[in-house]
């Protein structure tokens, strides 16, 4: 079941990481309009909820994997208790940043979710093969 889980995170991490690959000036706004949303501090929870089963994998990449888990984990209660600061480093981005800096920002992020996606991914067929 952890395995069917991890497929379908890899594939949404993938999914995620193109969307933001093709089109870095509308996934920035839409980051920004998610960081205003009085529902914003519910991400903390959902990256609390999402990384913790990753924290007991065992199989292929699990080291790798089990750090992924980790930083989801961590930083889902810093957006718990300081929703407002992530929403004052996007509008501070959004004023001071050009906006070919701000579709550098948004492709840094592309390839770490794409490389989490990957490792995960590659690492859940590697254990339905075994």
């Amino acid at each position: 079941m952890l395995e069917l889980y991890m497929f379908f995170f890899g594939m949404f991490q993938l999914i995620i990481g193109f969307l933001e690959l093709f089109l870095p000036v509308r996934l920035f706004k839409l980051w920004k309009m998610w960081t205003l949303s009085t529902y914003f501090p519910v991400h903390g929870i959902v990256l609390i909820a999402a990384g913790f089963p990753l924290l007991f994998y065992k199989g292929h990449l699990a080291a790798i994997i089990f750090w992924i888990g980790v930083f989801m984990v961590l930083t889902g209660p810093f957006l718990l208790i300081y929703p407002e600061k992530i929403r004052e480093v996007f509008k501070t981005a959004e004023n001071d940043f050009t906006p070919r800096d701000l579709r550098i920002m948004v492709y840094v992020d592309s390839v770490i979710r794409l490389a989490a996606g990957i490792i995960v991914t590659l690492a859940c067929f590697n254990t339905f093969r075994s």
